[in-house]
């Protein structure tokens, strides 16, 4: 009987929350990552843009951060750097001018060098594709963090406690 009242009043909480929510009193409605050039949600595309500017989300703004990834994805003079196979090529100054020019860097000599550990990690160990995490590790959230928190150094700041916690 007890485990019957527990649900009932989880359901009402949950039939409440969804009230407020549509009329309006849990605040706005727009979410950080809301701000995106709209790639296909399947894409390898969408998995790297998603990805890459979360490794530069310490102690920031999460709107600002967004929006300069946005700007940073939509500029045809830095968009080179959502790519690990260019961003491998390319000096670590021109990403460091990539990632500042619209503000997705903030720190211009540790962030630049986070970014380019990534997409090397991505290039090198899931073929430069990063749905290849994924599908190599079963689709398991489990196994997937597990990785990620043994393999930290080629997952900088991905496998912090606040994107990836035990």
């Amino acid at each position: 009987m007890k485990y019957i009242n527990e649900k009932t009043k989880i359901i009402s909480n949950i039939v409440r929350l969804l009230d407020l929510h549509k009329i309006g009193k849990l605040g706005g409605e727009k979410m950080p990552e809301d701000e995106n050039p709209s790639l296909d949600i399947c894409s390898k595309e969408n998995y790297l843009y998603f990805t890459l500017p979360m490794a530069l989300n310490y102690q920031r703004n999460s709107y600002k951060l967004w929006e300069s990834a946005n700007q940073t994805f939509q500029d045809q003079m830095t968009s080179d750097c959502f790519f690990p196979e260019r961003v491998l090529t390319m000096p670590i100054d021109k990403l460091r001018d990539c990632l500042l020019k619209h503000k997705v860097a903030i720190q211009p000599n540790k962030q630049p060098v986070i970014w380019k550990t990534i997409c090397a990690t991505i290039y090198e160990q899931l073929d430069n594709d990063l749905r290849n995490l994924f599908s190599q590790e079963d689709y398991s959230v489990f196994k997937i963090k597990k990785r990620i928190n043994e393999n930290k150094a080629s997952f900088p700041y991905l496998g912090g406690k606040k994107i990836i916690s035990a």
